[in-house]
């Protein structure tokens, strides 16, 4: 959804080639109960953190899987595992 809605008309054939390039994973029920844990215990910390970086920081920790990003302020969760490019 991120990647569409940030998405210029002139990437479309290229953005749709790279995603159907990769795998998928559903918002499992864990998953799901995950975000919901980590946005009230976020936000009892005194930060928000959106539904859309938690549901996918959640799915990756139930996955077992890293999270390539490049804005890290949005993953701040010290159980997921990041790959940040270097600058």
């Amino acid at each position: 959804t991120e990647v569409y809605m940030g998405m210029r008309p002139a990437q479309a054939t290229a953005t749709s080639k790279f995603l159907s390039s990769l795998d998928f994973f559903p918002v499992t029920p864990e998953a799901a109960r995950l975000a919901g844990q980590m946005y009230a215990e976020w936000r009892q910390m005194g930060k928000t953190l959106s539904v859309t970086d938690l549901t996918i920081a959640a799915v990756c920790i139930t996955a077992g899987l890293s999270l390539f990003t490049e804005n890290r302020k949005h993953f701040p969760m010290p159980e997921l595992n990041l790959y940040v490019p270097a600058p």
